[in-house]
């Protein structure tokens, strides 16, 4: 896959498009989340929460660490209660009949 070239007019469309004050970026664990904080930080949000081993500056206002060997499902759950966005629930599947 040959990614296509990104123009200055496309971050600014994108910078320009983006109507947030909080974002949780979500990223495997080998992925970097401060190309998409910079963005969102040109795009003005406010609050940005990510999982980053790198050091981010001021990219991110919660630089949470993951759990070591966490399925991506629950390193995403445990950063956004890190975040302040609690579950609702345990976490445990249910069955439940009509």
């Amino acid at each position: 896959f040959e990614p296509p070239d990104v123009s200055r007019a496309d971050i600014d469309a994108l910078v320009e498009r983006v109507d947030a004050d909080t974002a949780l970026i979500l990223t495997s664990f080998h992925q970097s989340p401060l190309p998409t904080a910079l963005v969102l930080r040109l795009a003005g949000v406010r609050y940005i929460a990510a999982d980053s081993e790198d050091y981010p500056g001021s990219l991110l206002d919660l630089r949470h660490h993951r759990a070591p060997h966490a399925h991506e499902a629950e390193a995403a759950l445990d950063l956004a209660e890190a975040a302040g966005f609690p579950a609702p629930d345990d976490g445990r599947l249910r069955v439940r009949t009509p």
